[in-house]
């Protein structure tokens, strides 16, 4: 039998047995009803009776007519009643002042109460009246007697009420026994079923999609238990498919050169790496729950982009902005935030930020600015130097002819040579310009570079009172580079030094062999190199000048 048909037995079973007990119900209320109004009716009947035997007794004693009036009114009431009811005839109608006939009346009136009767019509007096003393106490044996039968029927009526009670109780719980017993086996069923499928969804809830249930059935539960089973795979694919895109995100986020953090309230609730290499966050450190404000320079700067931010967020809107930032080391950073909402409106449900690094990149933004700069500064250098060497050759021809025109013996001839010595010095200077301003390569050569550096700091030190201590490497390897260029770093590099040392002091200049590994250094390929130190006893660079000492015509001067 399939499962629909034992829903509709199982319905139409408590309906039938509902239908049984009301109409049950009904026949007992009809029959308390029509009980009550029998013993209504006959109490009703023993009240006018008890009137009529008090009327009777006084006509008896006085023969007043208009008592006989009352007893014609009492019994034609009385007889109404009996003729209202199904069971009874009509009344007898009395003539006033008939006593025998009113007797026989009264006699008919209570034999049909049930009550016999045995009016004393012979006990009268010597003058034959009747004896109004016994005729009182036959009436109130009757009036007695009507009481009792009013008692036995009310008795009756609770001993019926309680027997009808007793059958429908064990009616009704028999009906019910008898519909447990039927739809048993099918709640049974049912109910074992649904458990099965209850049990399936526990198992799904903890995560084993590969659970399915047996169904061996055509029934609804075996329909349903193969629908489950289908939407139990379902399931299990869409978990992969999201297990899978998960372990993508999580892929990218990991190794994503930017950060991400998601923020909730302005506390951390999750970072990836990225994140913390930016502030210098040990990686195995926890941030679940920190405030933000940390990574801040101070209170101010973490309320102020608080509050440009969140109107922006709040509407669904991204929020972009370069903010100055702090790592855990201090240092500060420049960063450039990009923020968005989970649910726009509902900031609480948190917020999405990335953030990037620039400060290298603005630092290197920095730097092209300053070559441009450089490079117009270059243009205008090579110019000069091409103005300054045409110059230069009108002096050199002049000085020459000047100095051909006198004999050597002459001091003016010997300043002509220094002047043309000078301007060979003019012109390796503009030589240099027009070369930074082109751009050019250096033109290197291999030089002995030990003696090459005695000579151009012992010329750089002569009467400054600036003692020079030389430990420089007896193997000294032969370096190729451009001679001009580096006289030019002995030359500033012992300038410098000796206007660091006002009052005097040393400079130890030493240079050796070095190796640099592949792994060593960023800047420089691996290979053989000759390490110079220059070494002095001045105040030192400061900190901020340190790292503009590479930056072409830089001076503090």
């Amino acid at each position: 039998m399939r499962i629909h048909n034992r829903f509709i037995i199982a319905i139409m079973l408590p309906g039938l047995a509902l239908l049984a007990s009301t109409m049950l119900l009904l026949f007992t209320k009809t029959c308390f009803t029509n009980l009550r109004d029998h013993i209504q009716y006959f109490s009703n009947l023993h009240s006018a009776n008890f009137v009529l035997a008090n009327l009777t007794q006084e006509f008896l004693l006085y023969r007043s007519p208009r008592v006989g009036l009352q007893i014609l009114t009492a019994h034609r009431q009385i007889g109404e009643r009996l003729a209202a009811h199904p069971a009874h005839d009509s009344l007898m109608k009395l003539a006033v002042g008939d006593d025998h006939l009113l007797l026989s009346s009264l006699k008919d009136d209570h034999q049909r109460l049930g009550v016999f009767l045995p009016i004393l019509l012979e006990e009268r007096d010597p003058s034959g009246s009747p004896i109004a003393a016994t005729l009182l106490v036959k009436f109130q044996d009757i009036d007695t007697k009507i009481a009792q039968i009013t008692d036995d029927l009310g008795k009756g009526d609770i001993d019926f009420q309680w027997r009808s009670n007793l059958i429908l109780m064990v009616g009704g719980t028999f009906i019910l026994v008898l519909l447990v017993l039927c739809l048993l086996p099918l709640y049974r069923r049912l109910f074992n079923g649904l458990g099965i499928i209850t049990a399936g969804a526990q198992r799904i809830g903890t995560g084993d999609f590969n659970y399915r249930i047996l169904a061996t059935g055509t029934t609804e539960l075996d329909l349903l238990a193969l629908e489950f089973n289908r939407m139990n795979v379902r399931l299990s694919e869409s978990f992969d498919t999201l297990a899978h895109a998960l372990n993508e995100q999580k892929i990218i986020l990991n190794n994503t050169g930017l950060g991400v953090a998601l923020l909730k309230e302005r506390k951390l609730v999750w970072v990836n790496p990225a994140m913390k290499r930016i502030f210098g966050i040990p990686t195995d450190e926890n941030l679940t729950g920190r405030i933000s404000a940390v990574l801040y320079p101070d209170q101010e700067s973490f309320l102020r982009f608080g509050e440009e931010a969140f109107p922006v967020l709040d509407r669904g809107a991204t929020y972009a902005a370069e903010v100055r930032m702090l790592r855990t080391d201090g240092a500060p950073i420049l960063c450039r935030l990009l923020g968005q909402a989970i649910s726009p409106g509902h900031l609480e449900e948190g917020v999405i930020w990335v953030v990037e690094d620039i400060t290298s990149r603005k630092a290197i933004e920095a730097e092209m600015s300053k070559a441009k700069n450089l490079a117009a500064i270059g243009i205008l250098a090579g110019g000069v130097a091409h103005d300054f060497n045409n110059l230069f050759q009108a002096l050199l021809g002049n000085i020459t002819l000047a100095r051909m025109m006198l004999p050597e013996s002459s001091d003016a001839y010997q300043y002509l040579v220094k002047a043309e010595e000078s301007y060979s010095l003019g012109a390796k200077l503009t030589s240099r310009l027009i070369a930074f301003s082109s751009g050019g390569s250096p033109l290197k050569t291999p030089l002995q570079i030990a003696e090459f550096i005695r000579k151009e700091v012992n010329s750089q030190t002569i009467g400054t009172g600036v003692e020079v201590v030389f430990a420089l490497s007896d193997d000294l390897r032969e370096v190729s580079c451009d001679p001009t260029q580096i006289q030019m770093v002995w030359q500033h590099l012992t300038m410098n030094a000796v206007e660091a040392m006002r009052h005097g002091g040393t400079l130890r200049v030493s240079a050796v062999n070095v190796n640099v590994a592949l792994e060593a250094h960023s800047t420089l390929a691996p290979g053989d190199y000759v390490q110079i130190s220059f070494q002095d006893q001045g105040c030192g660079i400061s900190a901020e000048n340190l790292p503009r000492i590479f930056d072409p015509y830089f001076s503090t001067k």
